[in-house]
């Protein structure tokens, strides 16, 4: 499945990780976006937690948190985490 975003806004945060609003082109629904330097996770050893905000993402179903739509990584190995 091939899903085309679009930044719509960007924050920045303390490394390794960044924040952002994307929007699916097909269906203009706007998600947040965290994308995570895989090697600043492995330096700073925050792979763990990391590892425990996507399960608790996948996991959660309430009305006032958003849930984990999507994660993924480029092809190729890529640098970064993305989780939507």
């Amino acid at each position: 499945m091939c899903v085309v975003l679009r930044l719509v806004e960007s924050e920045r945060c303390p490394p390794p990780l960044q924040v952002c609003l994307v929007e699916r082109k097909r269906t203009k629904k706007v998600y947040a976006m965290k994308y995570v330097n895989k090697q600043a996770c492995l330096r700073q050893r925050a792979v763990t937690n990391v590892c425990a905000e996507v399960e608790m993402l996948r996991a959660v179903d309430h009305p006032f948190v958003g849930g984990l739509w999507f994660t993924f990584q480029v092809r190729g190995g890529g640098s970064r985490q993305y989780i939507i």
